[in-house]
């Protein structure tokens, strides 16, 4: 029987396959592999050191039928890339949810709580906004078709990484130039970005000099063996939720936590390890791609800006309905978070554990001279049935003062005590807030907050000493010490 050919480019139910007219003739001849390195920074070695991937040849079939086992999808010959990459999108069932689209973060609902300052320390800001254009639609035909015929080009260094792919015949390349030709990414060079390799980010992030320190800021005390999120302290928890839906989107067990976010979240909690944000993108893709255990395609709404930026798209590209409206604190009811306010605060609390994150509104009126703030532990803040333990565990004060951008992620005293490592008066405030200088505000948030801590230990050291001085003072006087009146 004489075999059927199909049109170019499309199998019986319109997905993206091999074809000639899929690859144009300008693609490389050699290939290289993304090989684990040790160092970062190390480009990957040659092909002539790679372990050959695994394929099988169903003999009984005339036409071969080629299928993949294991190793990664860039060792292949470039056809059997494209059918492998369709196959593995296929096999998922509902097409569509390979698909992880960003979205966009609603900044003034979360500013308050931390978020977006922190984005903003790392330059990282633009990471939370999406530049596709859309409201409601998603293209998934030239998405697939780029990603399944892309190729990496290393250059000197990681730093010069770049993805090269092709859709409706024209070729789009994603490098750090092109994505800051769509929005101000890495905002912040004078950071000194890294960028690390996929063995240092995906397969043995634990190898990092600064692993230990990692587990210890981002996990409660002695949690961390597990990798579960239930695990985290409550603001990383916050954190991550953010991670996953645009820093590495991904899917899968949302209970349990991948080794590559514990690095990111350590950057974004504290602001000492700072990774492109451009290159944890690439990196992202070009694993998701090559990795058959990964069914998805990632940052896609940023694909589609890039796409739509070199005139893919045209009148026969279908639209597929996906919801990709702004994210905001409504939202993340969906993870378990319940939102409730007070006259002066927005709190949220976390169901599964109880707990409470505590944000001052940004609107909150100025509290009259000797006005007490609202209490923490009342029924309002904490709930009916909550109990408060002795050092107010259950809530957490992520205070912002309003205007100013403040912010402390720290437990808070249940009473409102005056100074504490757990909290501060409205005097302490005062000279905390006196004693900026004016680039405080282009600080990290890490480095506002320790600048703040400084003032707060120098004014604490200021009033101890004045105390004593006043106390010896007045032990003098009672024992007859002359005084000026008598001198």
């Amino acid at each position: 029987m004489a075999k059927t050919k199909k049109p170019a480019g499309k199998t019986n139910q319109g997905n993206v396959v091999a074809s000639s007219s899929a690859t144009p003739s300008q693609q490389r001849g050699g290939k290289r592999k993304l090989v684990s390195q040790e160092l970062e920074n190390e480009v990957p070695q040659s092909t002539q050191s790679r372990r050959e991937p695994m394929e099988e040849e169903d003999e009984t079939n005339p036409y071969h039928v080629h299928i993949w086992k294991s190793g990664s999808l860039n060792d292949f010959k470039k056809d059997l890339q494209v059918q492998f990459f369709n196959e593995k999108i296929k096999g998922i069932g509902d097409r569509k949810e390979a698909f992880i689209c960003e979205r966009e973060i609603t900044d003034h609902e979360f500013r308050p709580f931390g978020i977006i300052q922190r984005f903003e320390a790392l330059g990282w800001e633009a990471a939370l906004k999406c530049y596709d254009g859309e409201k409601t639609s998603m293209y998934m035909d030239p998405i697939q078709e780029w990603m399944a015929s892309l190729e990496v080009t290393w250059g000197k260094s990681l730093k010069n990484m770049s993805l090269k792919g092709y859709a409706n015949g024209k070729t789009v390349i994603m490098s750090g130039a092109t994505l800051k030709q769509i929005a101000k990414f890495d905002s912040r060079p004078s950071a000194g970005y890294t960028y690390p390799n996929a063995d240092l980010l995906f397969k043995r992030p634990d190898r990092h000099p600064e692993w230990p320190n990692m587990l210890v800021e981002l996990f409660e005390p002695g949690k961390g063996g597990q990798m579960v999120r239930d695990d985290l302290k409550l603001p990383v928890r916050l954190m991550l939720l953010f991670v996953v839906q645009n820093v590495m989107p991904r899917r899968g067990d949302k209970k349990g936590i991948r080794k590559w976010e514990i690095p990111i979240l350590y950057s974004l909690m504290t602001g000492r390890l700072k990774v492109s944000f451009t290159h944890l993108v690439m990196m992202n893709i070009w694993e998701a791609r090559n990795s058959k255990g990964k069914k998805i395609i990632p940052h896609c709404r940023l694909i589609t800006a890039l796409l739509k930026k070199n005139g893919v798209f045209d009148m026969y590209n279908k639209a597929t309905e996906r919801d990709i409206s702004p994210f905001t604190l409504k939202n993340l009811s969906k993870f378990k978070w319940e939102l409730s306010t007070t006259e002066r605060y927005l709190k949220l609390e976390q169901k599964d554990t109880g707990k409470k994150l505590r944000a001052l509104k940004p609107d909150a009126r100025v509290l009259e001279p000797g006005e007490s703030d609202e209490a923490f532990s009342d029924d309002n803040a904490m709930g009916m049935n909550d109990e408060l333990d002795e050092e107010g565990e259950n809530e957490i004060d992520m205070e912002a003062e309003a205007g100013i951008g403040m912010i402390s992620w720290v437990h808070t005293e249940p009473r409102g005590a005056y100074i504490t490592s757990r909290g501060i008066g409205d005097e302490m405030a005062k000279v905390i807030q006196q004693a900026r200088t004016p680039d405080w505000s282009d600080f990290p948030g890490f480095a506002q907050v320790i600048y703040d801590q400084n003032t707060h230990h120098r004014e604490l050291n200021r009033l101890e000493s004045q105390r004593i001085q006043e106390m010896l003072t007045s032990l003098l006087d009672r024992s007859g010490r002359p005084t000026s009146d008598t001198l």
